[in-house]
């Protein structure tokens, strides 16, 4: 089940705002997890024209919350201040209308003032409450911008949530007095003094042993509070604090108490601050579930309000996201669907299924719906150690079983990728701006497409460096992705290293067979990249990756450099070809047969079952011609099915627009001369060009680039252009879709296909 969001972020700012990009990524990453989980979040960011960005989509979603980062270079520009002004003018018209259908968003905005001249917009928009963020760089002054940031939008959707204005957001502080106030009293401070929100403390705000009841029935009927927990070494063993957390965590029905289907639970977030002394050993305490815990420190009072302002925030989201997915439950005498606003723990099941009157006898049918794109293989096995019923999330792209939910009559088989590998080409682009997203939506549209097929047991074969583990202290926003870590986290969150076969769900039979490793990834890492990870670095991760090295040797170099530089102002002409060759070698290599020792497998052999090629440098890259065009053009070469990505564009989005409408002549960006034009370093790129035509002359830039283009003009002939099981129509869809989830269900269901194809053949071999 798949449910549209109910509440999209758009951060909007002048291309020439040299911090815009760092700031955006900054609000991205808070209001969206590293999991998935989380509110989604766009960007809109041109200089002064609007040509080829896309709109604000207001289609599919029911409000979109707009953040203008209003600084000289937006209020100078008549361009932008035209723009901000009819999104403000929209928005009032939306307001103040009786609107006759839902089909379109509601529109808020909330502009962040960057300097004092951001008060000389036009009067409609300074009308507006501006989150003020005046001259302001800090770490620590991003996060109060933050928690003004989150508290409007808190504020926003409580009231889209109960449908009326409400009352400040209140904020409980539990503690044990044992522990001491000092405290409980800084963050009380804090919350009195730097936000609007209310606080209620039993020192000063609540009789001493007065029950919670009372002020947390008023805060559950507007959906307006958190907890937050400061745990010292005393508080896990008093009762009644237990007891306010059991109060305060307990799951809330909404709706029809007589309901016996699509059952609705709300549940109010804790965030935990830890304080432990160290005096005495301290329980944990089972009842907090997955609350957020951050350690006490001296600024941990702006750390704790600022998070438990966003948990309020994600927990009125989830409780939208969950009203809508509860109206796309198709009723069943044979399931009972529970629906709640946070992730599931045990303690919470317990809770739901006695209130919901769910014996142990009859869990079989029960399905929780939960937030998020699915438990990782780690909680989900641990969940179904306990429980027969299922759990399913509303932001899955599609089902984790993805063979049987898209093939059901066709496949049948638990863990069908197990042995195969799928090829994945992909790095930032250059051009991705222009579609409103960033590299970290990358990653999302990443995690839509490989999870599922993780719980498959797919395993991934990439060429990209290792992550600096322990030497990066920069923060999500300030540093560079990078994809070996990202897909790294991904099988380590989703691989069961138990798995190592194929079972048939519809067969009795116990009997199985032993066909590969478990999922793992398989890093391939051309000189003089490979240089730069060590053997601690290899055995560290030799039960999830597996380290293939192309050496000077392998690309048939002469003569070799023992020791390359990688500076970039030091690096040698030789050392550039040399390079250039090497990364030519390792991307033959993606499209051949690889054969590889693993720790379960001795000499275990794969050919790719596909390729996927999102992203990409069209500048500045490494190499003859930039990386995912030489790896496309190698795979379209050896025939290999290959899914080529345009929502992210870059190098494969160039060629996915070309693939769906072929030009008439070949595009200038196919041509080395253009490259050479745009490059940082014109003549070292001509150099480069020269000393390729010399070592080998096949490899000539402009030799690849024309058969490159061979292959894209054939399309107005051959429409089966590339054979990856997706029909003329679908691939069509894949080349031009921004829907995230429509390109991962159509990589999975050409995966399925890809698979099922291979599977019918080598049964004929065999009879």
């Amino acid at each position: 089940m798949v449910v549209r969001t109910p509440v999209r972020i758009y951060v909007l700012w002048h291309a020439a705002y040299k911090d815009g990009i760092k700031l955006a990524r900054h609000i991205y990453h808070w209001f969206r997890l590293s999991t998935g989980e989380g509110i989604p979040v766009y960007f809109r960011c041109w200089k002064d024209k609007e040509e080829d960005i896309p709109s604000i989509r207001d289609n599919d979603c029911d409000l979109n919350i707009i953040v203008p980062l209003v600084e000289p270079n937006m209020v100078a520009s008549l361009a932008w201040r035209r723009y901000v002004e009819s999104l403000v003018i929209k928005a009032n018209e939306i307001q103040h209308k009786k609107r006759g259908s839902q089909s379109n968003a509601d529109y808020k905005i909330l502009p962040i003032a960057l300097d004092v001249t951001a008060y000389q917009m036009p009067s409609v928009v300074n009308r507006l409450n501006f989150i003020r963020h005046l001259d302001e760089k800090s770490k620590i002054d991003y996060e109060i911008m933050l928690i003004k940031l989150t508290e409007a939008m808190g504020l926003i959707l409580r009231e889209v949530v109960v449908g009326k204005k409400t009352t400040p957001i209140k904020i409980f502080l539990s503690h044990a007095k044992a522990d001491g106030t000092e405290i409980p009293k800084k963050i009380k401070h804090y919350i009195q003094t730097e936000t609007q929100c209310h606080t209620f403390f039993d020192e000063n705000d609540i009789n001493y042993g007065h029950d919670f009841s009372d002020e947390i029935k008023e805060a559950l009927e507007t959906d307006s509070a958190g907890l937050l927990v400061i745990q010292g070494d005393h508080y896990a063993d008093r009762p009644w604090c237990r007891k306010e957390i059991r109060d305060f965590l307990k799951p809330h029905r909404i709706g029809d108490p007589e309901e016996t289907d699509g059952i609705l639970y709300s549940i109010m977030p804790a965030v935990v601050v830890i304080n432990f002394a160290g005096n005495k050993s301290a329980r944990t305490i089972p009842e907090l579930g997955h609350a957020s815990c951050l350690q006490w420190t001296d600024d941990a009072a702006r750390r704790a309000v600022v998070t438990i302002l966003r948990e309020i925030l994600f927990s009125s989201f989830y409780r939208l996201l969950a009203q809508a997915a509860k109206r796309n439950i198709e009723p069943s005498d044979e399931k009972i669907n529970i629906l709640v606003n946070r992730p599931p723990d045990p303690v919470m099941v317990e809770y739901v299924c006695r209130d919901a009157k769910i014996m142990y006898g009859s869990r079989d049918g029960v399905i929780i719906h939960h937030p998020g794109h699915g438990l990782t293989g780690v909680e989900k096995r641990g969940m179904q150690d306990i429980y027969t019923m299922r759990f399913k999330a509303f932001g899955a792209n599609y089902d984790a079983e993805l063979c049987k939910e898209l093939m059901p009559d066709k496949i049948k088989i638990e863990n069908y990728f197990s042995g195969e590998v799928l090829g994945v080409s992909v790095s930032e682009s250059t051009d991705i701006l222009t579609a409103g997203i960033s590299d970290d939506h990358t990653v999302e549209l990443l995690r839509a497409i490989l999870r599922p097929a993780f719980k498959q047991g797919i395993s991934l074969l990439y060429g990209g460096s290792l992550p600096s583990w322990g030497q990066n202290e920069k923060e999500a926003w300030e540093s560079r992705i990078n994809f070996t870590e990202t897909f790294l986290d991904y099988l380590l969150a989703e691989r069961n290293t138990e798995k190592k076969e194929r079972r048939d769900k519809k067969k009795d039979s116990t009997k199985s067979e032993v066909l590969a490793p478990a999922p793992r990834l398989f890093n391939l890492s051309a000189w003089p990249y490979s240089t730069k990870f060590s053997i601690k670095e290899e055995a560290q991760w030799i039960n999830t990756c597996s380290f293939i090295r192309v050496t000077q040797e392998d690309a048939g170099i002469q003569q070799l450099i023992e020791s390359p530089v990688f500076d970039e102002d030091k690096k040698t002409p030789e050392q550039r070809l040399n390079t250039a060759l090497c990364l030519n070698a390792m991307r033959k290599m993606v499209c051949s047969k690889i054969h590889c020792d693993t720790p379960d497998f001795e000499n275990f052999e794969f050919t790719p079952l596909a390729h996927l090629f999102i992203g990409g440098k069209i500048h500045d890259f490494s190499g003859i011609i930039p990386g995912v065009w030489e790896e496309i053009l190698r795979a379209f070469e050896a025939g290999q099915p290959s899914f080529i990505v345009g929502a992210s564009r870059g190098a494969a989005g160039m060629v996915a627009r070309w693939l769906n409408e072929p030009p008439k002549q070949k595009p200038e960006e196919l041509s080395f001369n253009y490259f050479v034009q745009n490059s940082r370093n014109p003549e070292m790129m001509q150099m480069l060009g020269n000393d390729i035509e010399r070592a080998a002359s096949y490899l000539a830039p402009d030799r690849q680039l024309n058969r490159l283009w061979e292959f894209i003009d054939s399309r107005k002939i051959d429409r089966n252009l590339p054979d990856n099981g997706l029909s003329q129509d679908e691939n069509e869809r894949l080349w031009t879709s921004q829907s995230f989830r429509e390109v991962a269900g159509l990589i999975g269901k050409g995966l399925c296909k890809l698979k099922l194809e291979k599977d019918i053949a080598k049964e004929k071999i065999e009879t």
